[in-house]
């Protein structure tokens, strides 16, 4: 029954139908009339798939994908316009990480003559400087999960590289059902980390939640600034109220996976707006910055004694 109903005439994708066009490509009920010589030009695999004459639409061959009408979309705004301009929906100028997911997911699996550029804009999406963290925009945890299983695929998966100790911080942010249940794509496909992802992102996040801690105490040493908006007396007291309930841990906002976010500074700015506590704010952050990938490169190690422990186990 299925098989019948793909084989009816699809439905017209607008974007990609070309009345000239020699060749149609489908995904699920969604039809694409194209040019052959721009399928050759982009891909030799897709040049491949379009040769033969017997599955035939509308009087041209047909190169059916199993891939979402999302993916596809990507995929031929590619082949006809390239990267960096054009390849997102017409209806909206700025391209988001999804976008740049869907490219490197198409261009990797079709081998596109351009797929190590969509690498480069993939990658580039995750700050590699602390400047660039503070002015990001558009990331989210989900985004990173979607990431890092495409920087494993494309085999940069190296924990020591910027983006991908960015991707990981992202994705510690999600709850720990979320972590496990993984995050819908923009086309809705369920991307799922590996288990091992998943093992990083538990101890990575047990790290920060400390550090946040240990953050909070250090911002909130000392007397309040000259800055402080408060009446005489108020001010100091605000702020050992704020450091007596860190050091109980009494305030569980501030235990959170989350310290290079804006959450301390919003406190400060309430209080301090323009002191030497918002100053070292940002240098706290800056500094845990700095700190990821040696955190990270413990986590490495505190995994590896956790399978060395458990193949001496299975040894006895």
């Amino acid at each position: 029954m299925e098989d019948n109903v793909f084989h009816h005439t699809p439905i017209r994708c607008l974007e990609f139908w070309f009345e000239d066009g020699d060749t149609m490509m489908t995904a699920g009920h969604v039809g694409f009339r194209i040019h052959k010589y721009v399928l050759s030009g982009g891909s030799s695999v897709l040049a491949d798939m379009g040769r033969s004459d017997e599955d035939q639409l509308a009087g041209c061959p047909t190169v059916r994908l199993e891939e979402s009408v999302h993916d596809v979309k990507h995929l031929l705004r590619m082949l006809y316009n390239g990267v960096g301009e054009g390849e997102v929906e017409p209806v909206r100028q700025v391209p988001e990480c999804a976008d740049f997911a869907s490219n490197v997911r198409m261009a990797h699996k079709y081998k596109l003559h351009i797929r190590k550029e969509t690498y480069c804009l993939l990658r580039h999406r995750f700050p590699s400087a602390f400047t660039e963290w503070e002015t990001r925009g558009g990331l989210s945890a989900g985004d990173a999960i979607e990431a890092i299983s495409l920087f494993r695929a494309i085999g940069d998966d190296d924990f020591t590289t910027p983006h991908m100790v960015v991707a990981l911080y992202l994705a510690c942010g999600l709850p720990y059902r979320a972590l496990l249940q993984g995050n819908r794509r923009a086309d809705g496909v369920l991307e799922r980390l590996h288990h091992e992802d998943i093992e990083r992102c538990v101890l990575l996040r047990e790290s920060l939640v400390e550090r946040s801690a240990w953050m909070a105490a250090k911002l909130y040493e000392g007397e309040a600034s000259a800055n402080c908006v408060g009446t005489d007396g108020q001010c100091d007291a605000g702020v050992a109220s704020v450091r007596t309930n860190i050091l109980r841990g009494s305030l569980n906002h501030w235990l959170h996976a989350d310290p290079l976010g804006e959450f301390m500074q919003s406190t400060i700015d309430e209080m301090e707006v323009g002191s030497a506590r918002g100053i070292r704010e940002r240098q706290l952050r800056k500094e845990l910055w700095e700190e990821l990938p040696s955190m990270l490169a413990r986590v490495e190690d505190e995994m590896k004694t956790a399978r060395g422990d458990r193949s001496d186990e299975h040894g006895d």
